[in-house]
């Protein structure tokens, strides 16, 4: 009971800080209304392992991890938020087709001709949806590898579907 009590004073004494902290523009502007969720599971996770005697320093560290683990959320959702279909990578990088079914046909014809390398990576980070590092343990490979691959493909099919 007394660690209940305990625990409800922490969280009653430090949500004018998570609340802060979750409404920083760019957290609250990544996660929406999940950043104040999404701090106080930081917060109570954190308070779960502190095992520290300086209670005198205990806010600064507190706040410090709330930041550090929100601006990692807010990374970690915008790589996951990013346009990742690979129609729009290719918009990205300069292609305008002329319309949808003329240029699925000729993404299709142009992905067949690159190398099964290419084609896996390209896979994985689009229609999977993984990270860089996911891709690369699927593949056994090094990240960097994947964004070698991930470069040289989507270049190779700008350069084919501007040709087509």
């Amino acid at each position: 009971m007394q660690d209940a009590d305990a625990l409800a004073k922490l969280c009653t004494a430090f949500t004018p800080l998570i609340l802060k902290e979750a409404h920083y523009p760019s957290v609250f502007d990544a996660l929406s209304e999940d950043a104040v969720n999404t701090a106080w599971v930081i917060f109570l996770e954190f308070i779960k392992k502190y095992n520290g005697r300086d209670f005198r320093h205990l806010p600064g560290l507190i706040q410090c991890h709330l930041r550090y683990e929100l601006l990692h959320s807010v990374i970690k959702q915008n790589h996951r938020s990013k346009e990742t279909s690979l129609e729009n990578a290719l918009l990205q990088l300069g292609y305008s087709p002329i319309d949808k079914t003329t240029f699925s046909l000729a993404l299709q014809q142009a992905l067949s001709q690159l190398s099964s390398k290419e084609q896996l990576v390209l896979h994985y980070c689009y229609e999977a949806n993984l990270s860089q590092q996911e891709a690369a343990a699927k593949l056994g490979c090094s990240a960097r590898s994947v964004r070698r691959y991930l470069t040289m493909a989507l270049a190779k099919l700008k350069q084919q579907l501007n040709n087509s």
